[in-house]
């Protein structure tokens, strides 16, 4: 069923976008080693360095930090905003469709 598979990712995209958040929000300040592991075998930043102070730098307000952080950093988080709406808007017509085909089915009699 569409449905259960469209919520089933929805559901696990929030869930690993939640704790993304906390860890940025937590760590970024804290200082930790980086964990990227193209950085730590080369000592050159890759396109996605810098997100996690990005992400933190833009959950207090502070767009220039985060672009200064990551310049790819709003539109990836803005990204994964549009990407949530569209997996929300295929479940929201999935329910529908399901309750249409419902209440056609109890129409008919069967």
């Amino acid at each position: 069923m569409v449905t259960g598979r469209v919520a089933a990712r929805l559901g696990l995209l929030s869930i690993a976008s939640g704790l993304y958040a906390l860890f940025a929000y937590v760590a970024a300040d804290r200082g930790l080693p980086s964990l990227c592991p193209f950085y730590r075998f080369t000592d050159v930043a890759c396109p996605l360095c810098g997100l996690t102070r990005a992400m933190n730098r833009l959950m207090k307000g502070d767009v220039k930090g985060a672009v200064r952080s990551n310049p790819l950093a709003p539109f990836l988080i803005g990204g994964i905003l549009g990407w949530c709406a569209v997996m929300a808007g295929q479940l929201r017509s999935s329910m529908r469709d399901r309750d249409r085909f419902m209440s056609a089915d109890k129409a008919a009699g069967t």
